[in-house]
């Protein structure tokens, strides 16, 4: 993949860099330290995996409020469905 002369995107891709060795060194806490550090552990690698593709949205209904609103609305569209969801999800249960 050749390099982004863009520095909002570089940074981007600085960020979703990191989540890889962070989600592998979360899964191996999991896995290897025992009782509720392992439980903790889980946790954090989960939500590092669900927030990771939703703050990638939110980063590009951000850029996309600038040249293309239409593709902006759907994805803040995107990210209230998935807010509802949210609060759905912890009030049922």
């Amino acid at each position: 993949m050749s390099r982004s002369r863009n520095p909002a995107r570089r940074r981007l891709s600085v960020v979703l860099n990191w989540e890889i060795p962070i989600v592998l060194a979360l899964g191996l806490v999991a896995w290897v330290v025992p009782g509720t550090p392992a439980m903790l552990a889980g946790w954090a690698m989960v939500a590092v995996l669900i927030l990771t593709p939703i703050g990638r949205v939110g980063w590009l209904a951000n850029r996309w409020n600038k040249f293309d609103r239409t593709f902006a609305m759907r994805a803040w569209g995107l990210l209230a469905a998935v807010a509802v969801a949210t609060v759905v999800a912890v009030v049922l249960r």
